[in-house]
C-alpha cells in the first residue's frame, strides 16, 4: 500500500457459481496482501476458499429472515419464489431460463436487499465489488442506497457477451409478452419504486443491459470481446458505461478455487505431480472438462437436463451422455494399454461420484478426479484442453497459449467454440440436436467426432501457435494489477484514467 491509500474495507458480492465466483478471489488476495480489509457477502459453502485468500467469509443466508425459502441452497429463493407463482424453467435454452428467473427478479429483491442492507450498515465498506448477473442485484441496490460505490467483474466476454450467453431461444417479441403478461413482477417493481426510490423499468429489458455501477472489469481483452449491437452500444453510450478489459484474473499457483475437488481423497497433489513428471519425460499431457454446470444437478442444464423442442417435449442429449461423450471420445483419442504408455490423460468429473456409470472403465493412463487444479496445469504446460468453453477456461488456455477442442453445452459455451475455430485456437465438437429415439446414434457420432477433433489438434501445431498468439494479447490487458487499481480508485474516490467506453 503506498502512502497516498489508506487501509480501505472492500466487500465482494458473488454467487457460489465456479465461473463467476472465482476470478474475485484473485483480486481479493491482492487486496487483502495490500493491506486493505477485504469481506465476502457469499453463500457459506464458499468460506474455505474465502478464508484461504485472507478475507472474511460473511452467510449472506444468514441475513436473511424470510422462512419460506431454502437459504441453505444459493438458488432457493429463486426456485421457491418460482414456485409459487407457477413458472417453470424447462430445457437447456439459456433465454427460457434467464427469463423464468427474471420474471421473479424482482420478488427476489424484495425478499433479499433489506438483508444486504443490514450487512453493508454493519460493516461499512468503502466499495462493493460484485457479479452483475442476476444472483447478486441485491447486494449493488443496497449499495446504491447507501451512495457506496460499486465495481461489478463481468465473466462473460464483454457486454456483447450477454446478449449470446442469455438470450438463446428466445426472441425480444417473446420476452417483452411474458414479461408485460406477468403481474406479480409488476406489482413487485411498483413497491420497490415506492419504498426504496428506484426507477426499475415497469416490464424489464433483457439481461444484456446491466445496472451502471462505477466501473465494469471486463475478464477479456477488447481484441477478444464478443462484439455488441449498435443498438446495445448506443444504450451503454448513453448509460455512459465504463468497461475496464482486464484479461483473465488468474490466481497464484496452487490456490483454492470452487469446482476443485471435494472429495475426501482430493487428488491434486497426484495430478500435479503426475503432470510435472510427464512434462520432464517429454510426455504429451491432455486435459478433460467438462465444467460444472453439466455436471451438476441444476435443472435443465446439469446431469439430467435436455432441450425442450418446440413441441414441449424434451429432445438432444442430457449433460450426462454430453458429458460420457466427450470423456469416451478423449479415451478413444490417447488411450493406453498401460499407464505409461501414450500421452497422460488428466480428467475432471465435476464431483460426480457416478461419472462413469453405464460406460466402460477409463484406460490406465487416464488420470480422473472429482475436479482439477486447472490453473495449475494450465500453467505447467497442456498439450490439448478438451473443455465445455466456458469464459473462465477458454480464457485461461488461451493465457497459456494452450489449443482446445469446445464442446459446448449452452450460453457462451457455444460462442465460445465458434471463436476457438475462428481464432485458429482449435475445434468445436456442437452439442447435438435429436429426437429422442436418435440419442443412441448422435451420442455415438459425437464421441467418434471429439475423437477426431482431439488428434486433429494434437497433431497440428499451427493450433499451439495461434493460442500462444491470443496470450500475448492478453498479457497486455493488465489482469489482476489493473482490476485492484480500478477497485482501489472507485473506493478511495481517487479520479479514474479515462476508460474504454461502451461503444467507443
Amino acid at each position: 500500500m503506498t502512502t497516498s491509500q489508506h487501509r480501505l474495507r472492500i466487500v465482494f458480492a458473488f454467487p457460489p457459481m465456479a465461473g463467476h465466483f472465482n476470478p474475485s478471489l484473485s483480486l481479493a488476495r491482492e487486496l487483502a496482501r495490500e493491506g486493505h480489509d477485504v469481506h465476502y457477502f457469499c453463500h457459506d459453502s464458499c468460506r474455505k476458499m474465502i478464508e484461504s485468500v485472507g478475507a472474511t467469509c460473511h452467510s449472506s443466508a444468514s441475513y436473511q429472515t424470510d422462512q419460506r425459502f431454502d437459504w441453505t441452497n444459493p438458488f432457493g429463493v429463486f426456485e421457491g419464489l418460482m414456485q409459487e407463482h407457477g413458472v417453470k424453467a424447462e430445457g437447456n435454452d439459456t433465454g427460457h431460463m434467464l427469463l423464468s428467473m427474471t420474471k421473479v427478479s424482482n420478488l427476489v429483491l424484495e425478499v433479499q436487499v433489506p438483508g444486504a442492507l443490514k450487512f453493508l450498515k454493519e460493516i461499512q465498506p468503502d466499495v462493493v465489488v460484485y457479479d452483475p448477473m442476476m444472483l447478486c442485484r441485491d447486494a449493488y441496490f443496497a449499495a446504491q442506497l447507501l451512495e457506496i460505490p460499486t465495481v461489478s467483474i463481468l465473466t462473460v466476454a464483454g457486454p456483447g457477451g450477454l446478449r449470446d450467453h442469455f438470450m438463446s431461444g428466445v426472441s425480444p417479441e417473446t420476452w417483452y409478452a411474458e414479461m408485460e403478461a406477468f403481474s406479480p413482477h409488476a406489482a413487485a417493481t411498483e413497491r420497490l419504486n415506492a419504498k426504496y426510490a428506484f426507477d426499475l423499468p415497469a416490464v424489464a429489458r433483457p439481461a444484456h443491459l446491466l445496472e451502471k455501477p462505477t466501473a465494469h472489469l471486463v475478464t477479456t481483452s477488447e481484441d477478444l470481446q464478443d462484439p455488441m449491437t449498435p443498438r446495445l452500444a448506443s444504450a451503454y453510450k448513453q448509460q455512459d458505461a465504463r468497461f475496464v478489459y482486464v484479461g483473465p484474473l488468474l490466481d497464484k499457483e496452487g490456490s483454492l478455487r470452487l469446482g476443485m475437488s471435494q472429495s475426501a481423497d482430493d487428488q491434486s497433489s497426484a495430478v500435479l505431480a503426475a503432470v510435472q513428471a510427464a512434462k520432464a519425460a517429454d510426455r504429451r499431457v491432455v486435459m478433460v472438462s467438462m465444467g460444472t454446470v453439466l455436471t451438476s444437478d441444476a435443472p435443465g442444464t446439469g446431469w439430467d437436463g435436455r432441450a425442450v423442442g418446440a413441441d414441449g417435449q424434451p429432445r438432444g442429449l442430457s449433460g450426462r451422455e454430453l458429458c460420457q461423450a466427450a470423456w469416451q471420445g478423449a479415451f478413444d483419442a490417447f488411450g493406453a494399454a498401460s499407464a505409461e504408455d501414450g500421452p497422460l490423460l488428466v480428467a475432471a468429473l465435476g464431483n460426480r461420484a457416478d461419472a462413469f456409470d453405464g460406460m466402460a472403465p477409463p484406460p490406465p493412463n487416464a488420470m480422473c478426479s472429482m475436479g482439477l487444479p486447472q490453473v495449475d496445469l494450465l500453467r505447467l504446460g497442456v498439450d490439448a484442453f478438451l473443455t465445455h468453453g466456458g469464459q473462465n477456461s477458454f480464457m485461461e488456455a488461451m493465457s497459456n497459449g494452450t489449443p482446445v477442442v469446445v464442446c459446448p453445452g449452452f450460453g457462451d459455451q457455444v460462442v465460445n467454440g465458434q471463436k476457438a475455430v475462428a481464432l485458429g485456437v482449435g475445434l468445436q465438437v456442437a452439442r447435438p440436436d435429436c429426437e429422442p429415439r436418435g440419442q443412441e446414434a448422435a451420442v455415438a457420432q459425437y464421441r467418434s467426432a471429439v475423437r477426431d477433433a482431439l488428434l486433429e489438434v494434437c497433431g497440428q501445431p499451427h493450433y499451439k501457435t495461434a493460442a500462444l498468439a491470443c496470450a500475448s494479447g492478453l498479457e497486455k490487458a493488465g489482469g489482476v494489477p489493473r482490476a485492484t487499481e480500478v477497485i482501489v480508485n472507485a473506493a478511495s474516490a481517487i479520479a479514474m484514467q479515462p476508460l474504454a467506453c461502451a461503444g467507443a
